[in-house]
Protein backbone atom coordinates (compact mmCIF):
# COMPACT_ATOMS: atom_id res chain seq x y z
CA UNK A 1 0.00 0.00 0.00
CA UNK A 2 1.17 3.61 -1.27
CA UNK A 3 1.95 5.88 1.82
CA UNK A 4 0.62 9.75 1.15
CA UNK A 5 3.91 11.98 1.89
CA UNK A 6 3.07 15.59 2.19
CA UNK A 7 6.07 17.82 1.33
CA UNK A 8 6.20 21.27 2.49
CA UNK A 9 9.23 23.59 0.81
CA UNK A 10 9.51 27.56 0.57
CA UNK A 11 12.47 28.33 -2.02
CA UNK A 12 13.85 27.32 -5.42
CA UNK A 13 16.64 25.85 -3.88
CA UNK A 14 14.57 23.75 -1.24
CA UNK A 15 12.20 22.99 -3.80
CA UNK A 16 15.10 21.44 -5.33
CA UNK A 17 16.20 19.33 -2.53
CA UNK A 18 12.97 18.52 -1.97
CA UNK A 19 12.39 16.75 -5.41
CA UNK A 20 15.82 15.13 -5.21
CA UNK A 21 14.38 13.72 -1.48
CA UNK A 22 11.21 12.41 -3.13
CA UNK A 23 13.24 10.54 -6.26
CA UNK A 24 15.06 9.05 -3.45
CA UNK A 25 12.27 8.09 -1.68
CA UNK A 26 10.46 6.31 -4.42
CA UNK A 27 13.55 4.29 -5.25
CA UNK A 28 13.38 3.24 -1.67
CA UNK A 29 9.42 2.71 -0.69
CA UNK A 30 6.30 2.78 -2.92
CA UNK A 31 5.13 6.81 -1.75
CA UNK A 32 2.46 9.36 -3.16
CA UNK A 33 3.97 12.39 -2.78
CA UNK A 34 2.28 15.53 -2.02
CA UNK A 35 4.06 18.56 -3.46
CA UNK A 36 3.37 21.99 -1.63
CA UNK A 37 6.21 24.51 -2.83
CA UNK A 38 5.29 28.14 -0.41
CA UNK A 39 7.31 30.12 -2.79
CA UNK A 40 6.34 30.27 -6.81
CA UNK A 41 5.32 27.45 -8.50
CA UNK A 42 7.49 24.15 -8.33
CA UNK A 43 9.47 24.70 -11.73
CA UNK A 44 12.25 22.58 -9.75
CA UNK A 45 9.50 19.98 -9.07
CA UNK A 46 8.50 20.06 -12.11
CA UNK A 47 12.28 20.15 -13.55
CA UNK A 48 12.34 16.57 -11.91
CA UNK A 49 9.30 15.22 -13.29
CA UNK A 50 7.26 15.64 -10.20
CA UNK A 51 4.18 17.60 -10.49
CA UNK A 52 3.24 20.08 -7.30
CA UNK A 53 -0.40 20.16 -5.77
CA UNK A 54 -0.92 23.61 -6.13
CA UNK A 55 -0.47 26.96 -8.41
CA UNK A 56 -0.13 30.44 -6.85
CA UNK A 57 0.49 33.92 -7.68
CA UNK A 58 3.79 35.15 -7.61
CA UNK A 59 4.28 38.22 -5.18
CA UNK A 60 6.23 41.20 -5.93
CA UNK A 61 9.54 39.97 -3.53
CA UNK A 62 9.54 36.98 -5.06
CA UNK A 63 9.25 35.04 -1.69
CA UNK A 64 12.14 36.95 -0.76
CA UNK A 65 11.36 39.08 2.29
CA UNK A 66 14.85 41.47 3.35
CA UNK A 67 13.23 45.01 3.67
CA UNK A 68 10.24 46.02 4.82
CA UNK A 69 9.79 47.90 1.28
CA UNK A 70 9.54 43.77 0.46
CA UNK A 71 7.52 43.07 3.37
CA UNK A 72 5.25 46.39 2.22
CA UNK A 73 4.67 45.45 -1.22
CA UNK A 74 3.89 41.77 -0.66
CA UNK A 75 1.01 42.28 2.08
CA UNK A 76 -0.25 44.83 0.05
CA UNK A 77 -0.91 42.14 -2.88
CA UNK A 78 -2.30 40.20 -0.36
CA UNK A 79 0.32 37.68 1.85
CA UNK A 80 -1.72 37.26 4.51
CA UNK A 81 -4.47 36.04 3.05
CA UNK A 82 -2.62 34.06 0.75
CA UNK A 83 -0.44 32.61 3.83
CA UNK A 84 -3.94 31.73 5.58
CA UNK A 85 -5.53 30.26 2.60
CA UNK A 86 -2.02 27.77 2.23
CA UNK A 87 -2.43 26.76 6.23
CA UNK A 88 -5.11 25.54 5.67
CA UNK A 89 -5.20 23.51 2.78
CA UNK A 90 -2.39 22.17 4.37
CA UNK A 91 -4.10 21.56 7.63
CA UNK A 92 -6.30 19.27 5.07
CA UNK A 93 -3.76 17.40 3.41
CA UNK A 94 -2.00 16.85 6.24
CA UNK A 95 -5.28 14.89 7.81
CA UNK A 96 -4.65 12.41 4.77
CA UNK A 97 -1.01 12.06 5.02
CA UNK A 98 1.42 9.78 6.32
CA UNK A 99 4.24 11.47 7.15
CA UNK A 100 4.90 15.54 6.95
CA UNK A 101 8.39 16.91 5.60
CA UNK A 102 9.49 20.22 5.67
CA UNK A 103 12.06 21.34 3.71
CA UNK A 104 13.27 25.17 4.44
CA UNK A 105 13.70 27.46 7.05
CA UNK A 106 11.68 27.95 10.98
CA UNK A 107 8.77 29.70 8.68
CA UNK A 108 8.12 26.56 6.83
CA UNK A 109 8.37 24.54 9.67
CA UNK A 110 5.88 26.94 11.31
CA UNK A 111 3.40 26.07 7.80
CA UNK A 112 4.02 22.76 8.90
CA UNK A 113 3.11 22.46 12.22
CA UNK A 114 -0.57 22.55 11.00
CA UNK A 115 0.13 19.50 9.31
CA UNK A 116 -0.64 16.12 10.46
CA UNK A 117 0.78 14.93 13.74
CA UNK A 118 3.69 16.33 15.10
CA UNK A 119 5.02 12.36 15.75
CA UNK A 120 4.34 12.87 11.65
CA UNK A 121 6.59 15.76 11.02
CA UNK A 122 10.93 15.38 9.63
CA UNK A 123 12.05 19.00 9.49
CA UNK A 124 15.02 19.55 6.81
CA UNK A 125 16.35 23.12 8.35
CA UNK A 126 18.53 24.70 4.99
CA UNK A 127 18.68 28.24 6.50
CA UNK A 128 20.65 28.05 9.50
CA UNK A 129 23.82 26.03 10.50
CA UNK A 130 26.02 26.60 13.64
CA UNK A 131 29.06 27.37 11.53
CA UNK A 132 27.58 30.75 10.66
CA UNK A 133 24.16 31.32 12.05
CA UNK A 134 23.06 28.94 15.00
CA UNK A 135 19.30 28.39 15.84
CA UNK A 136 17.76 31.17 18.20
CA UNK A 137 16.08 29.58 21.30
CA UNK A 138 13.04 30.57 19.86
CA UNK A 139 13.19 28.23 17.41
CA UNK A 140 15.15 25.48 19.12
CA UNK A 141 11.59 25.40 21.24
CA UNK A 142 9.57 25.55 17.97
CA UNK A 143 11.70 22.56 16.60
CA UNK A 144 11.03 20.59 19.97
CA UNK A 145 7.33 21.21 19.60
CA UNK A 146 7.04 20.93 16.19
CA UNK A 147 8.88 17.92 14.31
CA UNK A 148 9.88 14.72 15.45
CA UNK A 149 12.77 14.86 13.77
CA UNK A 150 15.08 17.21 12.51
CA UNK A 151 17.49 16.14 10.22
CA UNK A 152 20.62 19.36 9.98
CA UNK A 153 22.78 20.00 6.83
CA UNK A 154 25.94 19.38 8.95
CA UNK A 155 27.06 17.42 12.18
CA UNK A 156 27.98 20.94 13.93
CA UNK A 157 24.51 21.91 14.07
CA UNK A 158 23.15 18.70 15.06
CA UNK A 159 25.40 17.94 17.69
CA UNK A 160 24.42 21.31 19.32
CA UNK A 161 20.81 21.10 19.46
CA UNK A 162 20.60 17.25 20.38
CA UNK A 163 22.48 19.11 23.63
CA UNK A 164 19.32 21.04 23.82
CA UNK A 165 16.99 18.72 23.96
CA UNK A 166 16.00 18.64 19.68
CA UNK A 167 15.97 15.07 18.26
CA UNK A 168 18.48 16.11 15.59
CA UNK A 169 20.82 13.77 13.77
CA UNK A 170 23.11 14.74 10.47
CA UNK A 171 23.35 12.17 7.91
CA UNK A 172 24.52 13.86 4.96
CA UNK A 173 23.65 17.20 3.20
CA UNK A 174 21.26 16.67 0.11
CA UNK A 175 21.95 19.63 -1.19
CA UNK A 176 25.78 18.77 -1.87
CA UNK A 177 24.26 15.05 -3.58
CA UNK A 178 24.67 14.13 -6.79
CA UNK A 179 26.71 17.08 -8.16
CA UNK A 180 29.29 15.81 -10.09
CA UNK A 181 28.83 15.68 -13.94
CA UNK A 182 31.17 14.74 -16.80
CA UNK A 183 28.32 16.14 -19.41
CA UNK A 184 30.27 19.14 -21.10
CA UNK A 185 28.35 22.63 -22.52
CA UNK A 186 29.65 21.42 -26.29
CA UNK A 187 29.66 25.52 -27.18
CA UNK A 188 32.64 26.39 -24.91
CA UNK A 189 36.21 25.85 -25.54
CA UNK A 190 37.75 23.42 -23.30
CA UNK A 191 40.95 25.45 -23.97
CA UNK A 192 40.00 28.76 -22.23
CA UNK A 193 39.24 29.68 -18.71
CA UNK A 194 35.70 29.33 -18.57
CA UNK A 195 33.97 31.80 -15.69
CA UNK A 196 30.35 30.72 -14.53
CA UNK A 197 27.52 32.97 -13.91
CA UNK A 198 24.78 32.20 -11.30
CA UNK A 199 22.80 35.18 -10.90
CA UNK A 200 20.23 34.01 -8.82
CA UNK A 201 16.71 32.62 -9.53
CA UNK A 202 14.43 35.75 -8.64
CA UNK A 203 13.48 38.58 -10.41
CA UNK A 204 16.27 40.50 -9.27
CA UNK A 205 18.62 37.92 -11.03
CA UNK A 206 18.32 39.79 -14.45
CA UNK A 207 19.22 43.17 -12.53
CA UNK A 208 22.35 41.19 -11.48
CA UNK A 209 23.44 39.98 -14.63
CA UNK A 210 22.55 43.07 -16.05
CA UNK A 211 25.43 44.63 -14.13
CA UNK A 212 27.68 41.79 -14.90
CA UNK A 213 27.40 41.45 -18.10
CA UNK A 214 28.31 45.64 -18.23
CA UNK A 215 31.37 44.34 -16.93
CA UNK A 216 32.24 41.46 -18.83
CA UNK A 217 31.60 44.17 -22.24
CA UNK A 218 34.70 46.03 -20.94
CA UNK A 219 36.67 43.26 -20.91
CA UNK A 220 39.47 42.38 -23.80
CA UNK A 221 41.00 39.10 -22.35
CA UNK A 222 40.31 36.39 -25.01
CA UNK A 223 41.38 33.64 -23.15
CA UNK A 224 38.17 33.76 -20.95
CA UNK A 225 34.90 32.61 -21.66
CA UNK A 226 31.21 33.10 -20.10
CA UNK A 227 28.22 31.05 -19.49
CA UNK A 228 25.18 31.77 -17.43
CA UNK A 229 23.17 28.91 -15.70
CA UNK A 230 19.75 29.87 -16.49
CA UNK A 231 17.37 28.96 -13.45
CA UNK A 232 13.69 27.40 -14.97
CA UNK A 233 12.09 30.04 -13.52
CA UNK A 234 13.66 32.64 -15.55
CA UNK A 235 12.99 33.89 -18.86
CA UNK A 236 15.31 33.06 -21.93
CA UNK A 237 14.26 36.55 -23.83
CA UNK A 238 15.05 38.71 -20.88
CA UNK A 239 18.33 37.34 -19.60
CA UNK A 240 19.61 37.82 -23.52
CA UNK A 241 18.70 41.25 -23.08
CA UNK A 242 20.83 41.80 -20.33
CA UNK A 243 23.35 39.94 -21.55
CA UNK A 244 23.50 43.09 -24.28
CA UNK A 245 26.57 43.19 -25.91
CA UNK A 246 28.57 40.67 -23.52
CA UNK A 247 29.88 37.98 -25.29
CA UNK A 248 28.24 35.81 -22.55
CA UNK A 249 26.62 32.23 -23.24
CA UNK A 250 23.17 31.02 -21.53
CA UNK A 251 22.85 27.56 -20.62
CA UNK A 252 20.15 25.80 -18.77
CA UNK A 253 22.26 22.77 -17.16
CA UNK A 254 23.51 24.06 -14.04
CA UNK A 255 25.23 21.03 -13.11
CA UNK A 256 27.61 21.10 -16.28
CA UNK A 257 28.17 24.36 -15.64
CA UNK A 258 29.36 24.12 -11.89
CA UNK A 259 31.68 21.27 -13.08
CA UNK A 260 33.29 22.68 -16.47
CA UNK A 261 33.58 26.36 -14.42
CA UNK A 262 37.17 27.39 -13.17
CA UNK A 263 35.58 30.24 -11.80
CA UNK A 264 32.09 31.00 -10.51
CA UNK A 265 30.75 34.78 -10.14
CA UNK A 266 27.52 34.22 -7.75
CA UNK A 267 24.68 35.86 -6.58
CA UNK A 268 22.28 32.70 -5.61
CA UNK A 269 21.93 31.00 -2.52
CA UNK A 270 22.23 27.25 -2.43
CA UNK A 271 24.19 27.25 -5.64
CA UNK A 272 27.05 29.16 -4.50
CA UNK A 273 27.54 26.79 -1.81
CA UNK A 274 26.96 23.43 -4.28
CA UNK A 275 30.00 25.46 -5.96
CA UNK A 276 32.18 25.64 -3.49
CA UNK A 277 31.46 21.95 -2.30
CA UNK A 278 32.72 21.12 -5.58
CA UNK A 279 36.00 23.07 -5.07
CA UNK A 280 35.42 26.02 -7.23
CA UNK A 281 36.54 29.64 -6.14
CA UNK A 282 33.35 31.84 -5.92
CA UNK A 283 33.53 35.64 -6.44
CA UNK A 284 30.07 37.07 -4.50
CA UNK A 285 28.50 40.70 -3.96
CA UNK A 286 25.82 42.14 -2.50
CA UNK A 287 22.70 41.99 -5.29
Amino acid sequence: MSSRVLVISNGFGEDLIAAKLVRALQDQAQITPILCPLVGNGAMYVQEGLTPHWTQPVFPSGGFIRSLTDLMGDLKAGLIGHVMTQRRQLRELGSEADLVICVGDMFCCWMGSVAGRASQRIFLPTAKSDYFMPHSGLEIWAMKRWAAQVFTRDDLTADSLASKGVAARYLGNVMMDNLVSDTRIPTLDPAKITIGILPGSRAEAYDNLRFISSIVSRMSDTTCQWVVAQSPVLDSDQLRACCGEAPIQINTDFLAIINQADIIIGLAGTANEQAVFLGKPVITFPG
